[in-house]
């Protein structure tokens, strides 16, 4: 659901950057507006490629629990932010954690489960992303865009200690 909960988060962002009377103390242009919603896309095949490497030595399980620490810290970065590169950092580090957190999802599921299961678990890790995308579609209908990310950031939180 955090991933899910990042892939939806640039819907906010754009139409608040896009003012430069937004109250915030940045605004972007066209092109900078078109870096948002795609710097995060272009950074998870990267985290796709480096997944194996991280997964491989700690574990799927370890490496579920330990790809929540930068989903959070990009939240802390959206939510402190006030410069514009604090965004782009946020946006790198969610596509990175993103890709990272493929492999171990789709292995882990496979290695845990009978074979008549594996489908409808190995499917439950999408509903869990587009449930994230909804439920950071709600929360931005009722707070501000900060608030936002402050409140999806206590999902990698609690994410991370479900594994203990």
């Amino acid at each position: 659901m955090g991933y899910g909960m990042t892939l939806g988060f640039p819907t906010l962002l754009i139409p608040i950057l896009s003012k430069q009377d937004n109250g915030e103390p940045f605004f972007l242009k066209t092109e900078g507006l078109s870096w948002i919603g795609s710097i995060g896309m272009i950074c998870v095949p990267l985290g796709a490629v480096i997944s194996g490497l991280v997964t491989q030595p700690l574990g799927r399980k370890k490496s579920m629990q330990l790809i929540n620490i930068p989903f959070c810290v990009a939240w802390l970065f959206y939510y402190f932010s006030n410069k514009i590169w604090h965004i782009f950092i946020a946006l790198i580090i969610n596509g990175l954690a993103g890709g990272l957190m493929e492999a171990p999802v789709l292995t882990y599921v496979a290695e845990i489960c009978q074979p008549h299961l594996r489908g409808m678990l190995g499917s439950a890790s999408t509903m869990s992303v587009i449930a994230g995308m909804m439920i950071q579609f709600i929360l931005g209908t009722f707070l501000k865009w900060r608030s936002v990310a402050l409140c999806c950031g206590v999902m990698p939180i609690v994410s991370f200690n479900l594994y203990f």
